[in-house]
């Protein structure tokens, strides 16, 4: 029995794992105009640093404000980042944080 349940847990884990990913496919043109350096960067600040604000992150990545909310409205129209309510301010938030990439060009199962 306790071993079912540990399975069962795991299933769940890697099914929340899942609901927070995105399959990408990297032939696609949009992938090149999506994933910039400077994109990921921003990425990858709002998952360590967990800025409060578009401002806060721009501070901390050393960009322009205007360019670095341009940046995440595009990654917005992509389900990447999602912006939450703090007080006044929108704070950007990774709404996917594992991505799949499918080389296939077709179902994920070829």
């Amino acid at each position: 029995m306790i071993d079912m349940l540990n399975e069962f847990k795991r299933v769940r884990e890697q099914m929340d794992k899942l609901s927070k990913a995105m399959i990408i496919d990297p032939l696609n043109d949009d992938f090149f105009e999506v994933f910039t350096k400077k994109r990921v960067e921003l990425i990858r600040t709002i998952m360590d640093d967990q800025p409060k604000s578009i401002r806060a992150l721009s501070i901390k990545v050393e960009r322009d404000i205007k360019n670095v909310f341009d940046d995440l409205k595009l990654l917005h129209n992509f389900n990447i980042v999602e912006f939450e309510k703090n007080g006044k301010c929108k704070q950007p938030v990774v709404k996917k944080k594992t991505i799949i990439f499918n080389f296939s060009g077709g179902e994920l199962n070829e």
